[in-house]
C-alpha cells in the first residue's frame, strides 16, 4: 500500500509540474503569436504604402504627359507661358511630395521592424558637440 501512495504522489507531483510548464508554454505562445500579428500588420502597412507610391507615380506620369501636351498646344498658338502651366506643375510637385512622405513612412516602419527583430532600442538622436569640448584639441 505504501508503494501505491508513493506512486500517486509522484504522479500528482509530475502532473503539477507538467501543468505549470504547459501554462508557461501557453503564455509564451500567446506572446509570440501577438508579436507575429504585429509584424504582419506592419508588413501589410508597408505593402499598402508601396502600392500607394505606385499609384501616385502613375498619377505623376499622367500629369507630366498633360503638362507636355499643354505646352506643345500653347506653343503652337504662341501662348506658352509659365503661368499657363503653373497649376499642372504645382499638382505634379504635390504628388512628388506625397511620394516622398510615403517613402519616409516606409523607412520609419522598416527601421522599427529591424529594431524589434534585432532587439535593440530606439537609437539616440545625435546631439551637438558638448560646450565643454569646444576649443579642445585631441592629443595625438
Amino acid at each position: 500500500m505504501d508503494q501505491h501512495v508513493k506512486i500517486q504522489e509522484d504522479v500528482k507531483r509530475f502532473w503539477d509540474e507538467t501543468r505549470d510548464y504547459l501554462k508557461k508554454i501557453g503564455v509564451e505562445t500567446s506572446k509570440i503569436a501577438k508579436r507575429g500579428e504585429e509584424e504582419v500588420m506592419k508588413a501589410s502597412k508597408i505593402a499598402r504604402l508601396h502600392l500607394d507610391i505606385v499609384t501616385l507615380n502613375l498619377k505623376k506620369e499622367r500629369l507630366y504627359k498633360e503638362i507636355g501636351k499643354k505646352a506643345v498646344f500653347l506653343s503652337t498658338k504662341n501662348k506658352l507661358s509659365a503661368a499657363a502651366l503653373k497649376k499642372p506643375c504645382a499638382d505634379a510637385i504635390k504628388v512628388e511630395e506625397e511620394v516622398a512622405a510615403k517613402q519616409r513612412e516606409i523607412k520609419k516602419e522598416t527601421e522599427y521592424i529591424s529594431r524589434k527583430l534585432s532587439g535593440t532600442k530606439t537609437p539616440r538622436k545625435k546631439t551637438a558637440s558638448r560646450p565643454q569640448d569646444k576649443g579642445k584639441t585631441k592629443k595625438r
